[in-house]
C-alpha cells in the first residue's frame, strides 16, 4: 500500500527538503516525543534509495536507529509539524503543517472512506500516473468525478489538463494569472519593470489556446467563447497532432506586442517556457501553429532558441528559471482556484 501511495501520489518539489542525516534524526526524535506526550505513535512512510516504500510506526526516539535513513525519503504526517512559519525545517515546531499535496492536477479521494456515501454535490479522485504534459497522448491520468446524478469517467487514455474544477474562459484565466503573478512579484519586491513584464506574460501566456484545433481538442462548443479550462468534455490530444499552445501564444503575442515594450524578449521567453518547452525551443514542426504560414513558424522557432540564449545570458540560468517558476506558480494557482480570496498567495 505504501508503494502504491507514493507511486500514485509522488511528492511535489515544494513538499521536499534535503537534510543531513544528523539533522533529520533530531527532527524525527522531537516529532516522536511530541506524539508520545499525546499518547500517540508517529506513523511515517520511508522510501529507500531503491524506491521501495514501507510504513514505519515509531513509538520512541530509539526506534529511529533501526531505520535505513541514508539516501532515503521520510514522509511525515502534517500534524507532526517540524516546519517554521517560513517553511524551513524546525525540530522544535509543533504547529501542524499546511497540506499542499492537492493541486489542480491531482486530488486525493474525498471522503476518506471510499465506501462512504457520496455527499451532495461532487467529489473526485485524480491520480497523476505519469508526468504532466497536456499535449502528450501517453497514459497519465485516472479520474472519477461524481456530480449530482451524472458520472464521468476518464481512463488512462484521456488527457485532463483542460478539465477543471470550474469553467474558465480564456479572458478570465489571463486576467487572473496576470493579477496573481504581479501580486507575487510585488510581495517579493521585484523591480517594477520585471513585475510589469511578468504581468504581461501572465495576461497572454495561453493565447495559443484560441486556435480552433485546441478548442476542438478540448471539446469546446463552437458557440462558446474561447476557454482555457472546462469541466465538460474529454480532451483529445490526438486532435492536436503535436501542436503546442505555447508556440501559438508566441505567434500571436509577437505580432501584437509593441516592439518598444520594456523587457520584450523576457516576456516572450516566459510565455514560451511556461510549460517547460521553450528551453531551448520548438524544433518539431508538429508543434507549430496551423494558423500561420510555415515560413513564419520556422522563423519563430529559430527566434525562440536564440532568445533563450540571450535572456539566459542577461539574467543567468538561476534567476531566469526563478522568474519562469513565478509565472508557472501563478498559472497553477488560478487553474486550481487557489487565487480566490487570496489566502494562499
Amino acid at each position: 500500500a505504501a508503494n502504491e501511495a507514493v507511486a500514485f501520489f509522488p511528492p511535489l518539489p515544494e513538499e521536499l527538503v534535503r537534510l543531513p542525516k544528523k539533522e533529520a534524526v533530531g527532527l524525527l526524535q522531537n516529532a516522536i516525543r511530541r506524539e508520545s506526550i499525546q499518547g500517540r505513535t508517529l506513523a511515517v512512510i520511508l522510501r529507500n534509495e531503491r524506491g521501495d516504500s514501507k510504513v514505519c510506526i515509531l513509538k520512541n526516539p530509539d526506534d529511529i536507529d533501526s531505520l535505513p535513513l541514508d539516501n532515503s525519503t521520510v514522509f511525515l504526517p502534517t500534524h507532526a509539524g517540524c516546519l517554521d512559519p517560513r517553511g524551513f525545517p524546525d525540530p522544535d515546531s509543533a504547529e501542524p503543517v499546511e497540506d499542499i499535496a492537492d493541486t489542480d492536477d491531482r486530488r486525493r479521494i474525498f471522503p476518506d472512506d471510499p465506501e462512504a456515501p457520496i455527499p451532495k454535490g461532487w467529489s473526485q479522485l485524480r491520480l497523476n500516473i505519469q508526468q504532466d504534459d497536456e499535449n502528450e497522448a501517453e497514459p497519465r491520468w485516472l479520474l472519477y468525478r461524481v456530480s449530482g446524478k451524472k458520472t464521468w469517467h476518464w481512463d488512462a487514455d484521456s488527457d485532463l489538463t483542460s478539465v477543471a474544477m470550474n469553467n474558465q474562459t480564456l479572458a478570465e484565466h489571463h486576467r487572473r494569472v496576470g493579477e496573481v503573478v504581479r501580486k507575487m512579484a510585488e510581495r517579493l519586491n521585484l523591480e517594477p519593470e520585471i513585475t510589469k513584464a511578468l504581468g504581461i506574460a501572465g495576461e497572454n501566456h495561453d493565447l495559443g489556446k484560441r486556435a480552433k484545433v485546441w478548442q476542438k481538442a478540448a471539446g469546446i462548443s463552437k458557440n462558446s467563447p474561447p476557454m482555457a479550462k472546462s469541466q465538460e468534455g474529454r480532451f483529445q490530444p490526438e486532435v492536436l497532432g503535436g501542436y503546442r499552445h505555447e508556440f501559438g501564444s508566441l505567434m500571436e503575442l509577437e505580432r501584437n506586442l509593441d516592439s518598444n515594450t520594456p523587457l520584450r524578449d523576457l516576456i516572450l521567453h516566459l510565455v514560451a517556457a511556461h510549460h517547460g518547452r521553450g528551453r531551448p525551443g520548438f524544433e518539431d514542426p508538429r508543434q507549430w501553429s496551423q494558423e500561420f504560414p510555415e515560413e513564419a513558424n520556422l522563423e519563430m522557432a529559430k527566434a525562440v532558441a536564440i532568445r533563450f540564449g540571450q535572456v539566459q545570458g542577461r539574467w543567468g540560468p538561476w534567476r531566469l528559471a526563478w522568474m519562469e517558476s513565478l509565472l508557472k506558480a501563478a498559472d497553477a494557482a488560478v487553474s486550481s482556484w487557489r487565487d480566490v480570496g487570496g489566502e494562499r498567495l
